[in-house]
Parts: structure tokens; sequence; C-alpha cells
């Protein structure tokens, strides 16, 4: 089953979820979500999951983005987002399983690229250099390798 299946398993009887032709995206209001239909299927994933984060962490009309408030209700949606398709464990691993490209790792992770790198800069924000500690640990392993003993 694809996560955009499991989103909409997981939210059938908390929500309406339509699919139709629309200029943007995705929209969320009054206990229903909005998908363009004319999206890529990875594309509607993050999209779905946003809008499912604006059921989970949105109050009132957040459309005029310019103001403070707005602006930080579709961050909180995001970052809902960001942790329910991709939590950074789950980016960690496939970086340790070899997968450094946006695309490759993307792919890995079925997911869009954009909203994967729009993830990796939600996390490092929060926590940093999401990549430190695997780096350390390579340069340790290379170090400890080009070691002789004797």
């Amino acid at each position: 089953m694809s996560k955009y299946e499991d989103l909409l398993m997981e939210y059938e009887d908390k929500l309406l979820i339509e699919e139709r032709n629309m200029k943007n995206e995705g929209l969320y209001g009054d206990n229903v979500a909005w998908i363009n239909k004319n999206l890529p299927s990875r594309r509607k994933t993050c999209i779905l999951a946003e809008e499912i984060g604006h059921y989970e962490t949105s109050v009132g009309d957040i459309l005029d983005q310019h103001s403070l408030d707005s602006a930080k209700q579709e961050r909180a949606a995001r970052g809902w987002a960001f942790n329910k398709l991709i939590p950074l464990d789950d980016i960690k691993d496939a970086y340790r399983k070899g997968y450094r490209e946006y695309y490759e790792m993307a792919e890995f992770l079925d997911i869009d690229e954009e909203f994967l790198r729009d993830s990796v800069a939600y996390y490092e924000s929060k926590y940093g250099d999401l990549w430190q500690e695997e780096k350390e640990a390579r340069l340790i392993d290379a170090l400890m390798r080009g070691r002789t003993t004797g």
C-alpha cells in the first residue's frame, strides 16, 4: 500500500478527502481536504499530508499568508506533514544506506523531491546539521582504517 493510501485510510473517518481539478495543489477547510488530481502521485501524497496537517494543527482562516499567525500555522502544518511522512530517523536511515542525492533519497522514501528538500531544511533549522553524527562516524572509521598497529 502506498503512503497516499495509508493516509486516506487513516483519515477516512475524520475528514472528507476529495481529488479534483484545481489551480492550487491542495486546500483544506471545514474538515474537507481537496487535492489536485493532476499532480504526480508522490506530490499528491505530500500535499495530502500537509492538508491533513492543517486539519491537525490549524485554527480559523489562514489564507492570508501576510499575517504572522497564518504563517505560523502554515509552518506548523508543514512540520506536522514532515514528521508524519518522513520522520527524521527515516531520512537518517536513507543516508546511512548510501542515498546522498535528493532525488535518490526521495525515491527511496517514496516522496516528492521538493518535499524532501523542504523537510531537510525544516529539520536542520530545528536540530542543526543532520549528518554531523554520520560524518564524524565516517571520519573515525577512516582514521581507524588508516592506522597501523605495530
